[in-house]
């Protein structure tokens, strides 16, 4: 079986979707999926749709996305749809203009898609809150894959005490300013911030460090590869996530897997994965002194066994990889029937 990926980018060290989409081929391999990924700007968009027997989506409101999708439409190919999540922040221009692609664009996406593959359960009232009807909705959650910074990888401590660390795109939702100013609360004048990963929000989170005086106290590594980031949580006394809205954090999988403890905000997703693998860690969202006695609570603490190993139950391709390959294969079969083959 042929499936072709397409997403707005793939680089599995800097973004979730793409490490979604690479741990989802690696472990869709060994049951006979042959796959290719297009991403946003290159070539041979109808070429490489004619010669798939499924389109899989990746990435709500992407307009290579959309693209595919009309195009896998045209040649009559089944798609599988997965949004990963949808962001609704900006300014209100923007804001407007992504209720707009929903109604125009969305919309008729999720309703021809033969099955759009959602993150968690929480996410089929968001659908019908933005109006989106799909033909079948099937929870498939992110996953990792067991490697994926696994415990053996040895590095230095991190400074700080406790040293915090922090990987993901550097953008508004995910509120990394919470996390600069919960370090000037009480208690924690000498934990350090250590910032992985590259974005557009750098210059401003840089500046309120400054105007805080936190000096050294906040340091912006840059986009790593995945051995250097495993040696840094091998190195760190806590993960900090304060985002505002995820899918499902593949960050939160991946930091469990290996022992470090996480604290992430209460959120929808992170507190669906949260109680699904019954870790408490969790800050009511924006409440940067709550950040800040969570950290003093949770630093240096233990991840239990059985933590861990409800995520190798739940969370991992090696469990879960099998679903969606049943669904490419009863795409398919759905798409012979109606052929009259």
């Amino acid at each position: 079986m042929k499936v072709l990926h397409v997403a707005k980018d793939y680089h599995p060290q800097g973004s979730g979707v793409a490490r979604h989409i690479d741990g989802l081929i690696t472990a869709c391999r060994p049951l006979g999926v042959e796959a290719r990924v297009l991403t946003a700007g290159e070539g041979g968009l109808w070429r490489a749709v004619g010669a798939a027997d499924v389109v899989h989506l990746h990435g709500a409101r992407t307009a290579c996305v959309a693209r595919a999708a009309l195009v896998a439409r045209l040649l009559d190919r089944p798609m599988i749809y997965t949004p990963h999540c949808y962001y609704d922040h900006g300014s209100w221009p923007k804001r407007l203009a992504k209720r707009l692609w929903d109604r125009l664009v969305e919309r008729p996406l999720v309703a021809r898609a033969w099955a759009t593959i959602l993150l968690d359960e929480i996410w089929r009232g968001d659908l019908i809150a933005r109006g989106l009807s799909p033909q079948r909705a099937v929870v498939v959650p992110n996953c990792i894959t067991p490697d994926q910074g696994a415990p053996g990888w040895t590095g230095g401590r991190l400074a700080g005490r406790p040293a915090l660390l922090s990987i993901g795109r550097l953008d508004r939702v995910k509120r990394l300013d919470d996390m600069i100013t919960a370090l000037t609360f009480p208690g924690l004048e000498s934990a350090v911030l250590h910032l992985v990963g590259e974005g557009g929000d750098q210059g401003r989170l840089g500046a309120l460090a400054a105007l805080d005086g936190l000096g050294g106290r906040v340091i912006f590594h840059g986009g790593l590869d995945d051995e250097t980031t495993a040696r840094m949580r091998a190195g760190a006394d806590l993960f900090l996530l304060a985002s505002e809205r995820e899918g499902l954090p593949t960050v939160m999988l991946e930091t469990l897997a290996v022992g470090l403890p996480i604290l992430v905000s209460d959120i929808p997703a992170n507190r669906a994965l949260a109680d699904a693998l019954g870790w408490p860690a969790l800050f009511a969202l924006g409440d940067q002194g709550a950040l800040a006695r969570g950290v003093l609570r949770w630093a240096g603490r233990p991840v239990p066994a059985l933590v861990r190993d409800r995520l190798a139950a739940r969370f991992t391709w090696a469990a879960r990889a099998g679903e969606i390959v049943g669904l490419y294969h009863e795409a398919m079969g759905h798409k012979d029937k109606a052929a009259g083959r």
